[in-house]
């Protein structure tokens, strides 16, 4: 077969386990969907899937409690909002500003993130144990294992900070948002530091890789949907 002899040309001896696993996972999928008429390939991802929606079913717990405390930060951002502009602004400007900050998308996006960061922040510390995950691992691809269960975490890094890259810049005006990137860059590296330093998780350079990933991903559906909605207003 024409994609055995490739296989076989590769000197597995000079490359790591690790990218070997990934190639090999990617040539297979490849090879089955055009061989096997895609019921082995439907197979593997119905795996990947399922492993992926039980872990998202798990977070969903937190997600109670991150909407209450949206609830609050929307409410004393009301409250300050009114208490300082009813002050400064006229009636007129004041309902302009009500209507072009309290009620828009930034709010909106704001009051999501809030919630989104309380639940990434009991995920990745408070629902773990402190000491029980200690280990640092600077191995590019180190967690792409020979499981699917192992794909699904890795999938799952990049999916976590997806939300990241579409809330934050929502919060902010437009010419900062060119700033998340890096901010989420940012996020991710006090993560794995936090980590290490309380035992509540492994320090892996894999996890800030597909965190930046993510937050790119998320980055560009925001800018999509921020150019295509709101192409012809200013809500600075």
């Amino acid at each position: 077969m024409a994609e055995e002899s490739i296989i076989q040309d590769i000197n597995f001896k000079s490359v790591s386990p690790n990218v070997i696993g990934l190639v090999l996972f990617v040539r297979e999928t490849i090879y089955l969907k055009y061989k096997f008429d895609g019921r082995k390939v439907k197979l593997l991802y119905d795996s990947l899937y399922n492993y992926i929606l039980n872990d998202i079913h798990d977070v969903l717990i937190y997600l109670n409690n991150g909407i209450k405390v949206g609830v609050v930060y929307a409410i004393l951002f009301g409250i300050i909002s009114c208490f300082i502009y009813h002050k400064q602004v006229t009636k007129k400007q004041s309902e302009t500003f009500w209507s072009k900050y309290i009620f828009t998308w930034r709010f909106v996006g704001s009051t999501l993130f809030i919630i989104y960061f309380f639940v990434l922040c009991n995920i990745v510390y408070f629902s773990r144990e402190p000491g029980s995950r200690m280990g640092v691992d600077m191995r590019l691809f180190s967690t792409w294992g020979t499981t699917n269960q192992e794909h699904a975490y890795v999938i799952e890094n990049v999916i976590l900070f997806i939300p990241f890259g579409i809330l934050f810049p929502a919060c902010l005006p437009e010419k900062v948002s060119v700033l998340t990137i890096f901010t989420g860059a940012i996020c991710s590296v006090s993560i794995e530091y936090i980590q290490y330093r309380t035992g509540c998780g492994y320090c892996q350079l894999d996890d800030v890789v597909t965190n930046i990933l993510g937050t790119i991903i998320g980055y560009i559906v925001f800018m999509v949907c921020h150019r295509r909605l709101y192409k012809n207003e200013n809500f600075i």
